[in-house]
């Protein structure tokens, strides 16, 4: 778990086995998760939020390049791939597969292009409703 840091960049890792949630970050500026694998998680792979959705303030937080697959053992509805809230992410040619459910979860400001590759019979993006406990 990163919280609240600054330019961290994690690069061509493997997580693996883990009970729940294989990264996240929260808060927090410039997290880059480029061309790592994330598999065999109890929930989904990636956590992020970031950015002041008041303001607009943009995190820059990335996930770029990944491999995010066979996750959600334990819990099969909305443990996704990535889950995304906030404002100034960028979600870029990551490769999913072999989930139970959607590839991406998101909420906050800003537009999402480019359909991933993601599970049978659920949209690939889900744009769920945005809590407002999840303001800064």
């Amino acid at each position: 778990e990163l919280v609240h840091c600054k330019d961290v960049a994690i690069r061509n890792c493997k997580v693996f086995a883990v009970g729940n949630t294989g990264i996240s970050v929260a808060g927090g500026s410039g997290v880059r998760l480029e061309d790592c694998e994330i598999t065999g998680t109890g929930d989904g792979c990636v956590t992020i939020h970031g950015g002041n959705r008041k303001d607009l303030t943009p995190c820059n937080h990335s996930v770029t390049g990944c491999e995010l697959h066979h996750f959600a053992d334990w819990s099969k509805t909305y443990a996704c791939a990535i889950q995304a809230y906030g404002v100034g992410m960028r979600l870029a040619g990551n490769h999913i597969h072999d989930a139970p459910h959607c590839g991406i979860l998101y909420g906050g400001k800003g537009a999402a292009t480019r359909p991933l590759q993601t599970s049978l019979f659920v949209g690939d993006k889900y744009a769920g409703r945005i809590s407002p406990l999840l303001d800064s």
